[in-house]
């Protein structure tokens, strides 16, 4: 008998811990707007280069999923800086994200002095460097109608 309520306890407590996962990760996920509510995305570029440009809510959605799935940092290393983003969103509000470079591990940014590891620092890194390519294309087509 005492087996058998051993089981059941059991499985309630990972029930219970997969649901505060889940739940947790979805809270973490809406701190990081997605391309829909995003109107625009000024980067700065800290980590072996220096840039700085302005990207689109289509390069958000190439960036944003190399930052995730996430969970809160309680004590976060000095990491090396990667990027600041400073996403305006279409409701008027902006949301400054600061990336990071940790040594090893999962990825890392901050926002609102909030710190959180997932996703993956170096193929966020390609992913905004691929949208600073799209930008230079976009605003050398802009001066060629101009």
């Amino acid at each position: 008998m005492k087996t058998h309520i051993s089981k059941f306890k059991m499985k309630n407590i990972l029930q219970l811990s997969s649901l505060f996962v889940l739940l947790s990760t979805s809270v973490i996920a809406e701190v990081i707007p997605t391309a829909d509510e995003v109107k625009a995305v000024l980067i700065k570029v800290e980590y072996g280069k220096d840039l700085q440009f302005r990207a689109t809510a289509e390069d958000w959605k190439e960036i944003r999923p190399h930052i995730l799935p996430v969970r809160i940092d309680p004590k976060p290393a000095l990491w090396e800086g990667l990027a600041d983003a400073t996403i305006i969103k279409k409701n008027g509000k902006s949301l400054k994200v600061t990336m990071w470079m940790p040594a090893s591990g999962p990825g890392a940014f901050s926002v609102g002095g909030k710190y959180y590891r997932g996703g993956n620092s170096s193929k966020t890194l390609k992913a905004i460097l691929d949208a600073h390519q799209r930008s230079m294309k976009r605003d050398k087509a802009q001066r060629r109608r101009n």
